[in-house]
């Protein structure tokens, strides 16, 4: 993500949590630093990649990483397999650095109107069945276990969606930050932008 030989063909996350992830991580910091001074030291090193980057994007990453139109960009796992589709030349890494693990949720919020039907709809999608044809559908890690268990599901013991304890020994949760923190970084992100 930093090597010149790739100069004008990186692409990297048009976000500022997974973007400065990257350069966390590289710097050996923890995803939920609260020193700001770990902070600086990120938003320096990816002032450095500036130079380097062909662009931040965020779903733009399909059309350029499946019409071959850049080199490396890291994204999210299950997103690859839709680029694959589209460019079967395409390869897909753990960073041996780390990386976090997100979770995507179903939630109701609280002042919703029909909160049984809500209910109805999660357990609707917790349905082997449903659950095992949105897994493929979307391509994404399933924590249903009749999904994850199932030998007829296309990701089953896929080392991609599934990676093995070895792989996730560097993996980190992000956790929420107080504003004082989430202003200092997005504050940091502006700088980041412009230099």
């Amino acid at each position: 993500m930093w090597n010149e030989k790739y100069k004008d063909n990186i692409l990297t996350f048009n976000n500022p949590r997974d973007c400065f992830a990257i350069a966390q991580l590289m710097l050996g910091q923890s995803l939920n630093t609260e020193d700001k001074s770990d902070w600086d030291a990120a938003a320096d090193l990816l002032i450095e990649q500036n130079d380097l980057l062909q662009g931040r994007v965020m779903d733009e990453v399909f059309n350029k990483m499946g019409g071959g139109n850049a080199a490396i960009a890291p994204y999210y796992a299950g997103d690859y397999y839709t680029m694959l589709a589209d460019n079967p030349d395409l390869a897909f890494a753990y960073p041996k650095e780390g990386f976090n693990i997100f979770v995507d949720s179903m939630c109701v919020p609280t002042g919703v109107q029909n909160y049984d039907a809500a209910m109805m709809f999660i357990n609707f999608m917790c349905e082997p069945a449903v659950a095992l044809a949105n897994a493929e559908y979307i391509c994404y890690t399933s924590p249903n276990t009749e999904v994850a268990n199932n030998p007829e599901y296309s990701y089953y013991k896929d080392e991609i969606l599934y990676p093995s304890d070895d792989l996730i020994k560097n993996a980190q949760y992000f956790h929420d930050f107080d504003s004082e923190i989430r202003e200092y970084y997005e504050s940091l992100w502006e700088k980041v932008l412009i230099s």
